[in-house]
């Protein structure tokens, strides 16, 4: 990214009495970036934002579509991974190794289906053998992202399959 939007970014929003550091920037200029590409290519720009992180009010990109708005992030992983094996033949090197975040995430895409899907409550998901902690701050942001939700770019409808 140029430092000379940034630095005149910033000259401008201190002029305003803002103090803006360059990592609050980068996004959302990126974002301006790929859109003003998209628009003159005539193109849509794709966000990526799984149900897990809009759930919980993790920020994405904007885009004009999102093909994964109804995937937890599990179900994103699957996906890719699925989508890596059908094409290994064709690429180089060795198939990329799971990350250590994966049970993780599996547990916090089944707190949010126990609360957000089955109308459930914290001590539902503690029920399910889940840490009471980890229910409850995920419960803490599905409530913050809820408060301050704005509107969300278009999407599919996903019913996930099961073998």
């Amino acid at each position: 990214m140029s430092e000379h939007l940034h630095a005149a970014l910033r000259d401008e929003l201190a002029a305003l009495g803002a103090e803006v550091s360059a990592e609050t920037l980068t996004p959302p200029l990126r974002g301006l970036m790929l859109h003003a590409l998209a628009d003159d290519a005539g193109e849509m720009l794709l966000t990526a934002q799984n149900k897990s992180a809009a759930a919980m009010g993790i920020a994405a990109l904007m885009g004009d579509f999102n093909p994964v708005k109804d995937l937890y992030q599990t179900e994103v992983r699957a996906l890719c991974d699925w989508r890596s094996k059908k094409v290994r033949a064709w690429m180089h090197g060795q198939a990329p190794s799971p990350t250590p975040d994966t049970e993780e995430a599996g547990a916090e895409d089944a707190i949010l289906r126990i609360l957000l899907e089955d109308g459930g409550h914290v001590d539902d998901c503690v029920a399910a053998g889940y840490a009471p902690q980890s229910a409850q701050r995920i419960a803490g942001r599905i409530a913050v992202a809820k408060a301050r939700k704005g509107p969300t770019v278009p999407g599919l409808r996903l019913k996930a399959a099961t073998a």
